[in-house]
């Protein structure tokens, strides 16, 4: 029994007993568990993404790719051109133009038009004020300021230049 003291009058609280279901998971199962998620884990998922995918706890995701011998991704951002080389999902963003879809950086449906759009009016030799004049003309959005500006999209100019967004064929990747 409890005692509960409200004011100066003592109650006294049943205690209630809840019955507990034990659920045995056998050894083959375990296995099968650890293995889908080592596999998860090297197709590029982060630790939370397999934890609700699987409806488990992200450290039960993180100890059974530990008994696993897995090494886990570094968890501290690397410079972004770097994050590309590694394949698996990161905690910073993509640059312009890109997203990550099922682990993996891809060409962003909403944004990668646009980037076709700047590179082209790059190459036909627009300048940076007048890109970005005809972005605001069209109505298009920047990924998170209410208008382009001449800095936003030299930025984007400066990856083409550097080559860390290249392009095969009709296709720009990153590197």
């Amino acid at each position: 029994m409890q005692v509960v003291k409200n004011g100066s009058q003592n109650h006294i609280l049943p205690e209630r007993r809840q019955a507990h279901r034990i659920i045995e998971i056998s050894d083959a199962e375990k296995q099968r568990i650890s293995e889908t998620i080592v596999e998860m884990y090297r197709k590029g998922h982060s630790l939370p993404d397999i934890a609700k995918l699987l409806g488990k706890a992200k450290d039960t995701v993180r100890t059974a790719l530990l008994k696993a011998g897995i090494e886990l991704r570094p968890s501290v951002a690397l410079p972004v051109h770097a994050t590309w080389r590694d394949p698996g999902k990161r905690n910073i963003r993509p640059y312009y133009g890109f997203c990550y879809f099922q682990g993996r950086v891809a060409p962003d449906p909403r944004e990668y038009d646009n980037l076709l759009l700047i590179h082209r009016l790059w190459k036909k030799g627009t300048n940076p004020n007048r890109i970005a004049d005809m972005l605001n003309e069209k109505r298009i959005p920047g990924r998170s300021a209410s208008s382009w500006n001449r800095n936003s999209v030299v930025l984007i100019l400066k990856r083409f230049e550097d080559g860390i967004i290249s392009i095969k064929g009709d296709q720009y990747e990153l590197r």
